[in-house]
């Protein structure tokens, strides 16, 4: 599945807010405000005659304590390709940050729907999380995060090298399964620790075949090692030799067997989903609760159900996250819906079937929803 693109321009979507008078009185401005393109850079291959598409924008700084930017972070036409890149709001203008300016690991291929927030200390380390198909991996679309080093002005894509030294750090579970729609948010589950960067994205799971499966939702989270180069050890989906310093660790009990007959590929993998023969789609993840430390993710989930009595219409749902020292990265997720006051409705394999305590009944599944 693939997010409709938005159809308004960069320059439009990109508005700052004005506040005119009182404050309950505020308008909408361009930026810059004689209404320029944001996807106009064309030494940096950023053609405004050509296509952009889905866009995100986080406010942040690389220098911990100045004034919050806009950093817009969207998807460009380059030719017959598609390409992310990550533009900042400053002194009134939008500059191209990193060289090269594109973060595709693969630049002759079509990257998308990319995602933006700050980490590290300080909050000073943009994060962008976003799709693309890798021919190191077989051609499917995974998911891939880079960080951006301000003083080299570089993008370093972080994580597991999953192609055997071609440096793909790939976020799937699994390689070979389509994954698209990354959502980043950077926090820290312990107050006063430096924020890191949590991912939620959708991968199709759970059987032999790719396009047999159905689509689910996990979490990763990035974890910060000592140096570039050793082995994310005791990390999981891999343990491979990590690139520019970071191991990701998938997050959640594991529910779902992959289906796929053999290692590194036969797991039980830890999907988010409520009804894991239904597709979960579209995540966003966050921070909140006090001192911001409790992660949180949302999706819907559609198509026909395979477990009696549950629904097959679209139907939203949302969990946090909560500590669980034998669940993959110390934490299970919780189901929090209109009907779950004072329960406790875990993410596991409990149940007759072996979902969690959700997809028990549709009155279950009903409770655990957001759906009025």
């Amino acid at each position: 599945m693939t997010r409709a693109l938005n159809g308004l321009g960069l320059a439009t979507m990109l508005a700052g807010a004005l506040l005119l008078a009182p404050p309950a009185s505020a308008a909408f401005v361009s930026l810059p405000p004689n209404g320029a393109q944001v996807n106009d850079d064309p030494t940096n291959s950023i053609d405004p005659n050509q296509d952009a598409g889905l866009v995100d924008v986080a406010g942040g700084t690389v220098v911990a304590g100045s004034v919050q930017i806009p950093w817009a972070t969207f998807e460009q036409k380059v030719g017959r390709w598609q390409q992310i890149f990550v533009r900042a709001f400053k002194n009134g203008a939008w500059v191209t940050e990193g060289l090269p300016a594109s973060l595709n690991i693969t630049p002759t291929v079509v990257a998308e729907a990319p995602s933006i927030d700050f980490a590290g200390p300080g909050r000073a380390t943009p994060w962008v999380a976003w799709y693309e198909p890798n021919a190191q991996l077989g051609d499917s679309t995974n998911i891939f995060a880079s960080r951006f080093n301000a003083g080299a002005n570089l993008w370093l894509p972080s994580g597991q090298d999953r192609a055997a030294g071609a440096h793909v750090p790939s976020l799937n579970i699994h390689t070979d399964r389509t994954a698209e729609n990354p959502s980043v948010a950077g926090g820290a589950t312990t107050a006063g620790n430096d924020p890191v960067p949590w991912i939620a994205w959708e991968e199709n799971d759970g059987a032999a075949a790719d396009a047999d499966v159905s689509r689910q939702i996990f979490v990763a989270k990035g974890v910060k090692q000592p140096g570039a180069g050793t082995a994310c050890t005791g990390f999981k989906p891999s343990a491979a030799n990590n690139l520019n310093g970071f191991c990701w660790q998938q997050v959640g009990l594991d529910r779902l067997a992959s289906g796929q007959p053999t290692p590194p590929d036969d797991t039980i993998d830890p999907t988010l989903n409520i009804d894991p023969t239904r597709a979960g789609v579209e995540p966003d993840i966050a921070f909140t609760g006090k001192n911001d430390t409790v992660v949180w993710v949302v999706w819907y989930e559609e198509n026909d159900t395979k477990l009696t009595g549950l629904r097959s219409n679209q139907m939203v749902f949302a969990a946090k996250a909560v500590a669980n020292a034998t669940a993959d990265g110390g934490f299970q997720w919780v189901a929090v819906g209109n009907g779950t006051a004072g329960q406790s409705n875990v993410l596991d394999v409990s149940g007759a079937n072996h979902f969690g305590p959700c997809a028990e009944s549709q009155a279950n599944e009903d409770a655990c929803s957001l759906n009025k």
